[in-house]
């Protein structure tokens, strides 16, 4: 604020005839105030900068730890065994909950079609009828949510000791 002008009624410091509220009061109280917002945007930005690199750092170190069933799952892929499913397929999502956060290391195929809600055609074509459907060795196909324990027989791949 103008140091010169003593309140908002006072006579304008310019010379112009009017009050101070009504002529110079708004542009001498801008930059104070610009100023002040201008801090506030900087440390709300600081303050997002800094949630987003403890929640991404989180993302990132719970990405890389092992799963319980990582070597497990590995083996199905080595295998052969593939899982055919779709996001909206609740049975889908019970199968991948048994793999925990192994289930990345799963070969999987997304056949949700994201235009419709229904099956992609690609999926169809390669005889899924049914999800969530496993494609197991020798090409046999396999539908609904298996075990852990018939996909270790089925595959002979060996489950943790913690899981059997």
């Amino acid at each position: 604020m103008n140091e010169t002008a003593t309140s908002r009624n006072a006579p304008c410091p310019c010379g112009s005839g009017k009050k101070y509220k009504s002529c110079c009061y708004e542009k001498d109280a801008k930059p104070a105030g610009g100023l002040k917002g201008k801090q506030n945007l900087v440390i709300a930005a600081g303050v997002a900068l800094i949630v987003v690199l403890i929640f991404g750092g989180m993302a990132v170190y719970s990405g890389t730890r092992p799963g319980p069933y990582d070597d497990f799952a590995k083996c199905l892929t080595r295998k052969g065994f593939k899982m055919y499913g779709a996001s909206w397929c609740s049975y889908c999502t019970e199968q991948k909950t048994l793999f925990s956060s192994s289930f990345k290391h799963v070969d999987y195929v997304e056949c949700a079609d994201p235009a419709g809600g229904g099956v992609l055609q690609m999926c169809k074509d390669r005889g899924v009828e049914k999800l969530p459907t496993w494609f197991v060795s020798g090409g046999q196909k396999v539908t609904g949510v298996l075990s852990l324990a018939d996909l270790s027989q089925r595959s002979g791949c060996e489950l943790p000791e913690t899981a059997q």
